[in-house]
């Protein structure tokens, strides 16, 4: 009887394992063909042209884009705590300011926006090595919101007066102090309702 038991499971177990495998198999292959499907319907931010067709977005630009993207994961978690505050500083308005110059701002904003979308999803991207949603909600969240203006406003001034560093320089003061703003006034207005 013992051996017939252990040549059953074993064969339970391998049907079991086989069939685990094949619906790996299916769902990842259903997951590729619905990201293929969507990816070829959808036209990249910017790239229309004026009479409604698309062009490409060129292979390099993805790429800066997602560097610039993996560098800022890869820094931003980087903080420096500051004891008289719950918001620490962090590597992302360095690496921010320095992606404006690389990518141009539009491509900026949106490797900016991907690294929001990832820290919301979970990935411990943001200072400190935390990730999701209630770091948005938290106490920091107004200053990553207002890193999409920073990077606007500085973007802007670059583009404009490219060859004049003192404009330049004025206008990343102007972007921090607007993301600077936006995290204030956020913090703040959370704390004046945690009072009431």
């Amino acid at each position: 009887m013992l051996p017939f038991l252990l040549y059953s499971n074993k064969f339970y177990c391998q049907n079991r394992a086989n069939t685990l495998i094949f619906f790996k198999r299916s769902i990842a292959q259903a997951i590729e063909r619905s990201c293929f499907n969507i990816m070829k319907r959808i036209t990249p931010l910017g790239t229309a042209d004026t009479n409604g067709t698309a062009k490409k977005i060129s292979t390099q630009r993805l790429v800066l884009i997602a560097l610039i993207t993996a560098v800022t994961c890869i820094l931003a978690p980087f903080s420096i705590p500051i004891p008289i505050s719950p918001v620490p500083i962090s590597l992302t308005n360095l690496v921010l300011l320095v992606s404006i110059y690389i990518l141009g701002w539009k491509d900026a904003v949106i490797s900016f926006l991907i690294y929001l979308l990832l820290g919301t999803a979970g990935l411990p991207v943001f200072s400190g090595f935390t990730g999701g949603l209630a770091k948005l909600a938290g106490p920091t969240g107004g200053y990553l919101v207002g890193f999409i203006f920073m990077v606007i406003l500085a973007g802007l001034f670059v583009e404009r007066f490219a060859g004049r560093r003192f404009l330049v320089v004025t206008g990343m003061i102007l972007g921090t102090a607007v993301a600077y703003i936006f995290g204030t006034a956020d913090r703040e207005s959370r704390r004046w309702k945690e009072r009431r």
